[in-house]
C-alpha cells in the first residue's frame, strides 16, 4: 500500500497529502467551503507506462485460482479475487493500510465527503452484471446517471448514455467492506520480503514469519513490488522499469450549487483531466467536486506547493464550468 499522510480537513483549512514523497501539511488557504489536494498515483489517470494494469486502480485486477494462498496487496483486488467461484481453499490478505477499499477512496471532511480515487465502474462481463444486480438490490451499489461530457476547448460533446456507471453507497469504499466482511484480512500488515523454500512462499511482517503458502499474489505498485521479488528476477526487472504517472487531485465543497450542465467531464485540454460533482452519485451530500489534473500537468508540477495547485485546477475548472466559483 502506499503511505499517505492524513490530517483532518475543516471549513477554512486547506489539506495538501502528497504521496510516497513527502509528509502531508495542512495550513490556512483562501478558498471555497473546504478543499483538499491530493498528489496521488491513481490508476484512473495515472499508470505504469511500462507495465499496462487493470481498471480498479494502481494496482491490478489479477484473476488467478488460489489453494491456500496469500495476497499482499490493498484491496480490492485482494477482497474481490479470493470471493472467485473457484477459490474455495483458505486465503489471507496482508493489508498496510487500515481498512479495505484500495483506489475505492472516500474521504469524509467537515465541508463534504469525495470518492477521491476511482470515480465509478462499468460492467461488461456478464457474470458480473448478475453480482452487481444482487449489490443494487441490496443497496450497496446504485447507478450514478450523472451528465457526462466531453470538454476540448470550448466544444462539448455529450458522453454516450448507453454505458451504465455505478457507485458504491454511501462511498466507493463501501464495496470493499462488503466484501472483505467475511475474508480473512488482517489489516496493517506491511510485508518486508518474501522468500520461497521448498516450493512454499513465506512472509516477513515485522519480526516474525508468516507461511507456508501455496500461491503469492502481490497486487501493489510496481515500485512497491520491485523489493518483494528477490525471488522472481524477471519480474523483478519488470518492476523496477515501471514509471508510474503522478496525478494531482483537488477535493473542494461550494457553499452553493456550482451552475453548469455537466456533472462530470473528461477535459482534453488544459491542466485538467477529469472534473465530477460528487454530489451528484446517489447518497452524497452538499455541493462537492474532484478535480484530477493531467499526467502531464502533474509531473511539470510534481514540486509545486499545494496552494498554488488548488489555484490552478480552481481556476481551470472555473473555465470549464463557464461561471464564476461560489466563495
Amino acid at each position: 500500500a502506499i503511505h499517505m499522510a492524513h490530517l483532518p480537513a475543516r471549513p477554512r483549512l486547506g489539506l495538501a497529502v502528497e504521496m510516497d514523497r513527502r509528509a502531508g501539511f495542512a495550513r490556512d488557504v483562501r478558498h471555497p467551503q473546504d478543499v483538499v489536494a491530493d498528489q496521488v498515483l491513481h490508476h484512473h489517470v495515472g499508470m505504469a507506462r511500462a507495465v499496462a494494469q487493470g481498471p480498479a486502480g494502481d494496482r491490478p485486477d489479477v484473476l488467478f485460482e488460489l489453494v491456500h494462498g496469500a495476497a499482499v496487496l490493498r484491496p480490492v483486488p485482494g477482497v474481490v479475487n479470493p470471493r472467485r467461484d473457484l477459490v474455495d481453499e483458505e486465503v489471507v490478505v496482508f493489508d498496510k493500510g487500515g481498512r479495505p477499499g484500495g483506489r475505492l477512496a472516500s474521504r469524509q471532511t467537515a465541508g463534504g465527503e469525495y470518492d477521491h480515487g476511482a470515480q465509478y465502474f462499468t460492467v461488461l462481463d456478464p457474470r458480473f452484471e448478475t453480482r452487481v444486480a444482487s449489490w443494487c438490490e441490496d443497496g450497496l451499489v446504485a447507478e450514478w446517471r450523472g451528465r457526462l461530457v466531453h470538454a476540448d476547448g470550448d466544444r462539448r460533446t455529450p458522453v454516450s448514455e448507453k454505458t451504465r456507471r455505478f457507485v458504491g453507497v454511501p462511498g466507493m469504499n463501501s464495496i470493499a467492506a462488503h466484501l472483505a466482511a467475511n475474508l480473512d484480512v488482517r489489516s496493517r500488515m506491511q510485508v518486508r520480503s518474501v522468500t520461497r523454500r521448498d516450493g512454499h512462499w513465506f512472509l516477513k511482517i515485522g519480526t516474525r514469519e508468516e507461511g507456508p503458502f501455496d500461491f503469492l499474489v502481490l497486487a501493489v505498485p510496481a515500485p512497491q513490488a520491485a523489493p518483494l521479488l528477490q525471488a522472481l528476477p524477471e519480474l523483478k526487472k519488470q518492476a523496477e522499469s515501471a514509471r508510474m504517472n503522478p496525478c494531482w487531485a483537488v477535493l473542494v465543497s461550494f457553499p452553493s450549487t456550482i451552475d453548469t450542465d455537466f456533472d462530470g467531464a473528461f477535459v482534453d485540454v488544459g491542466p485538467l483531466s477529469w472534473a465530477a460533482r460528487n454530489s451528484s452519485k446517489p447518497q452524497r451530500q452538499a455541493e462537492s467536486w474532484v478535480l484530477h489534473a493531467s499526467h502531464d500537468w502533474s509531473s511539470e508540477h510534481l514540486e509545486d506547493a499545494p496552494q498554488l495547485v488548488i489555484d490552478a485546477l480552481l481556476g481551470a475548472f472555473s473555465d470549464l464550468a463557464q461561471c464564476a466559483l461560489p466563495r
